[in-house]
């Protein structure tokens, strides 16, 4: 689409930017484009207020290119000729404003010269028109940007370490070149000093125009930036500015109103202190009246959090008693506040409790001995807390510890008031411990490490997470720490990923690849560690969730997108693939919340698709991390399978170098094989960057597979030869000999769990032409090897299911939907008639029908066509017919796994893709047979690849003629696979039928 389209669709900067804002125009497209909007399309103050919240909303997300954008398109827009002064000054102060906030979490250094900009064009508004009052408003305001960037780096005291956090922090975020070339265009962290300097000035400026509602903001702030300049200045120049510090605290606090303004209140009193001056009691017991109850009427949260910690840093030294009835009166607000105010309020506690027996920070040594020295409990109690803390500032943490414990046995009232308190302190003494432990006693650090994350994670507190979980990435390099590890990620893993999104997905890969090469390196290799080890890397959360009976929900929230994607659908006329390339196919899910480029009305639908998805698997992994893993021993999978079936586990670990580790488990009636090797793969991957050299190399078979065959072969001369020499390339020589030997003992049913990419490749083909794997073996598959757990027992009401629904549609008359399907009604009635049942065809159908078929019949099968969507799993869905009651025409995998479908015992369908479901960065299962598995079905028939009509016909009615006579799922489908072979033996039409789930 064109500039000038996109403008003839966005005639206004109103509509412009809420194409920006649906996520179906990126905001640096939408600047390029405001030079095509007509005249007089400019952006009014209202508006302008509006997107500079919805820029703030995107830097809070880390949506930080986007953020800016939107900042910069709103100030070309405000420019616009014909917009009021008065419109464009106030622009310019919310830039300003944004920047500050936006600026605390990246120092972005072309942000700030953007809102210097915007700040200095305010100032010269307000003076070339004579405004003082704004002209006061407007060098406030700049005063505040040009110290706000340090607010967060205030508690350092050295300028240089201010820079270097600046450059690391912008560098991590937009990468190295990216971060360099902005500095060297717009420069780097402004210097303090000169900032502070820069800003007196403009206060003082400000403060000449007498401005009466900015009085007390003015002094304040003069009174803080003479604070810092009291910090950095040497011991000769302090004593003018405390002075001048402590009057502008005083002038400002005769100006403020405690009952309007506590936290400005209080944090003018901590000034005050901090400077050497003597606070003002009267004013400290106005601010301790009111309850907090009576604060939340009239406050907001952040307003009220930040009055909790200004009232607690003043009453740490003031008054500790009150200071802890205070910290815990506000438990419950602090819990929903940011990670540092939590931490901060944790640390005063512990500080105010030792403070009641006299002690003072940092502690003296000789406190220690005097524990016992009083015999009232909290007092005693007290000098432990102090006690432990000297002792952890003297690197003698295991004594801390046992003072920590003593406190709980001497004074459990008091330790259960500061549970989250005392809970924190000892995750630093467990931090002291670990880097003095890990090397000698590995699974004692690794149970410290399992209690820290445990912690964290219960707390939510982010960036603690991650540093445990980085540390238990370098302990998991020793096996003897990889068990203790194991039991701690059962759930303390996936609250982590449900928590920390990508990041803790990649350090829990991180973990998991460290622990593997530490247990295949170890000469023991301990069977039943090795087996959970497998099931904690490979879909841990799928199969929590589906040993739990968690199934997808319309998460809290959804409603109201839900609506509008409907709404949206109608619209634009939803034209989403009904397939999926092998390219997207092969390629990693990634469920995060980013959106995707471009900018049209497809792509906006499928920006919200996108961000429904996030939240149906938000939903699902939080309820999931209630849960531990439930994992199999050794013998429970021997139990489980039986005497005639062999597993074959194949975990895929690529690495940086190209080359790709294949590790294979077997498990046989003789006990557990574990073998591994490195191997390469021809060709490169030209597809996603995500995408694997195996990725590619999968890709290529399963194009050269479904092509027509090259003479007396049943398949093309390169697909044959590749899948000879994947069968020494992918199976370990180990797990080869260890399934020759099964065979050779009369077990003849291989049960293969793949990963990655072998999800959809096509196993039971390995071998020459003449011997394919499954000549020797029957085949079947499973997503993770933990489904081989106990599953949901059906409902007392299963009894009287219907035992085959058979459905289809054709299509003849619904060209605009999708392809024709010759032979589907046919093929549901042949099958139907197996059963002595009447099929579901055509017109009849309807999402409803085929709801309560999958809830009332214990075998269902599809043949229709569906729909796949590679960015959104959750929509993944099979075509219906649309009801008379004006019910939608197709059915989502998010719905599905709403039902309880405990009584199905097999799904087939027999003509699309959709069965295949998508596997993410973790290797769990998404999509439809997802939410199948999660609503309670045990098996699944599908295709690799579409497939003909007549081998679909012939494959499924020979399957449910043999389930019919009694034969066991694995015997039908095997018996089906033969038939079909035999009329159409090129690999193309029978060799795309698979087996997943219960076999029996």
């Amino acid at each position: 689409m064109t500039g000038g389209e996109v403008a003839d669709q966005h005639d206004d900067a109103q509509a412009l930017l809420t194409a920006v804002a649906w996520g179906g125009m990126p905001a640096d497209r939408a600047l390029d484009l405001a030079g095509n909007l007509p005249p007089g399309a400019a952006l009014d103050e209202r508006a302008a207020q509006h997107w500079i919240a919805f820029a703030s909303g995107l830097a809070g997300a880390g949506r930080w290119q986007e953020a800016f954008a939107v900042a910069r398109l709103v100030r070309n827009l405000a420019d616009r000729p014909g917009t009021e002064w008065t419109s464009r000054y106030a622009t310019g102060l919310r830039i300003g404003s944004f920047a500050i906030l936006a600026l605390r979490i990246l120092p972005h250094p072309q942000l700030y010269a953007l809102a210097m900009e915007a700040a200095a064009a305010a100032i010269e508004l307000a003076d070339a028109n004579s405004d003082d009052v704004r002209g006061a408003e407007a060098r406030y305001a700049r005063a505040n940007l040009r110290t706000g960037v340090y607010i967060s780096l205030q508690s350092l005291d050295d300028i240089g370490i201010r820079q270097r956090i600046w450059r690391e922090s912008l560098a991590q975020q937009l990468g190295a070149r990216q971060a360099e070339a902005l500095r060297a265009r717009y420069g780097d962290l402004p210097d303090l000093d000169t900032a502070l300097r820069e800003a007196e000035g403009d206060l003082l400026a400000a403060r000449r125009t007498g401005h009466p509602g900015l009085a007390a903001a003015i002094e304040s702030r003069l009174a803080e930036v003479l604070l810092w300049r009291f910090r950095l200045t040497d011991q000769a120049g302090q004593p003018e500015l405390r002075t001048r510090c402590a009057r502008h605290a005083r002038a400002a606090l005769a100006a403020t109103d405690i009952a309007e303004d506590p936290a400005g209140a209080a944090l003018l009193l901590n000034t005050l202190a901090a400077c050497g001056a003597d606070p003002d009691a009267s004013a400290l017991e106005s601010l301790l009246r009111p309850s907090l109850d009576e604060r939340s009427n009239r406050l907001a949260r952040d307003e009220l959090i930040s009055l909790i910690q200004q009232l607690a840093n003043l009453l740490l030294e003031a008054g500790p008693a009150r200071g802890l009835a205070l910290l815990h009166e506000a438990k419950s607000i602090l819990a929903a506040g940011p990670e540092s105010v939590r931490l901060s309020c944790w640390m005063k506690e512990l500080l105010m409790i030792a403070a009641l027996a006299g002690a003072r920070y940092p502690f003296a040594e000789d406190l220690i001995p005097a524990v016992d020295a009083d015999a009232d409990a909290r007092l005693r109690g007290a000098r432990m807390i102090g006690a432990a803390f000297a002792l952890t500032a003297l690197d003698r943490p295991r004594e801390a510890l046992q003072m920590v414990e003593r406190f709980e046995r001497v004074a459990p009232v008091l330790a259960c008031l500061h549970d989250d308190a005392i809970g924190y302190l000892r995750i630093v003494i467990a931090e002291l411990l670990f880097l003095a432990e890990w090397q000698r006693s590995p699974a004692e650090a690794a149970t410290r490490l399992v209690a820290m994350l445990d912690f964290c994670t219960s707390h939510r507190l982010a960036d603690r997470t991650a540093n445990v979980m980085h540390q238990m990435s370098l302990l998991a390099s020793v096996p003897a720490a990889v068990p203790v590890l194991l039991e701690g990620l059962r759930t303390g893993g996936l609250r982590a990923v449900s928590f920390l999104g990508d990041r803790g997905a990649q350090q829990l890969i991180n973990i998991n690849n460290r622990a593997l090469a530490a247990l295949y390196n170890d000469q023991a290799k301990p069977a039943e560690v090795w087996l959970h080890l497998l099931q904690q890397v490979a879909g841990a959360r799928f199969s929590t969730a589906l040993a739990a009976g968690i199934g997808y929900r319309l998460p809290p929230g959804g409603e109201p997108l839900l609506v509008r994607l409907r709404q949206l659908a109608q619209a634009a006329g939803d034209s989403a693939s009904d397939s999926a390339s092998d390219s997207e196919l092969l390629t990693a899910y990634v469920s995060d919340e980013a959106e995707l480029p471009g900018g049209d009305a497809a792509q906006l639908l499928a920006n919200l698709r996108h961000r429904f998805d996030w939240l149906v698997n938000q939903d699902l992994g939080e309820r999931a991390a209630s849960q531990a893993l439930d994992r199999l021993y050794l013998d429970e999978v021997g139990s489980t399978v039986g005497t005639r079936t062999a597993v074959l586990h194949l975990l895929t670990l690529p690495k940086s170098d190209g080359s790709t580790i294949i590790i294979g488990t077997c498990i046989t009636s003789a006990g557990i094989t574990i073998d591994g090797h490195e191997t390469s793969f021809p060709g490169a991957a030209d597809g996603p960057q995500a995408m694997s050299p195996l990725g590619a190399h999968v890709r290529e078979l399963r194009r050269l597979v479904r092509l027509p065959a090259d003479g007396p072969l049943p398949v093309p001369v390169e697909a044959a030869a590749i899948l000879a020499d994947d069968l020494t390339r992918l199976l370990p020589q180990g797990c080869l000999r260890a399934l020759a030997q099964a065979r050779n003992d009369g077990q003849d049913h291989l049960l293969i769990v793949p990963h990655g990419p072998l999800h959809y490749y096509p196993l039971h083909l390995l071998g020459p032409v003449s011997a394919p794997l499954c000549d020797s073996w029957k085949i079947s598959y499973l997503p993770t090897l933990a489904a081989l757990g106990p599953r949901r027992a059906p409902s007392i009401f299963d009894a009287g299911r219907t035992p085959m629904t058979a459905i289809g549609l054709g299509f003849a008359d619904r060209p605009e939907i999708a392809a024709k399907l010759p032979g589907a009604s046919l093929q549901a009635r042949e099958i139907a008639a197996v059963f002595g049942c009447e099929p579901l065809a055509e017109s009849a159908a309807t999402k409803g029908r085929v709801l309560s078929a999958l809830r009332t019949s214990r075998r269902v099968h599809l043949a229709t066509h569906g729909r796949n969507n590679v960015t959104a799993p959750a929509f993944q869905s099979v075509y219906v017919t649309p009801g008379t009651d004006g019910s939608e025409g197709e059915i989502a995998a998010w719905e599905i796994g709403e039902l309880d479908l405990r009584g199905l015992e097999i799904v087939t369908t027999a003509a699309c893709e959709t069965g295949l479901g998508r596997f993410d960065v973790l290797d769990n299962l998404r999509g439809l047979p997802a939410s199948l598995y999660l609503a309670g079905a045990q098996s699944i028939a599908t295709t690799l690849w579409p497939v003909g009509v007549d081998s679909s016909r012939m494959f499924f009615t020979t399957f449910y003629s043999r389930l019919r006579a009694g034969e066991s799922r694995i015997d039908s489908f095997a018996a089906a696979q033969r038939e079909t072979r035999s009329r159409s033996p090129e690999y193309r039409w029978w060799a795309g039928f698979t087996l997943s789930g219960s076999w029996t």
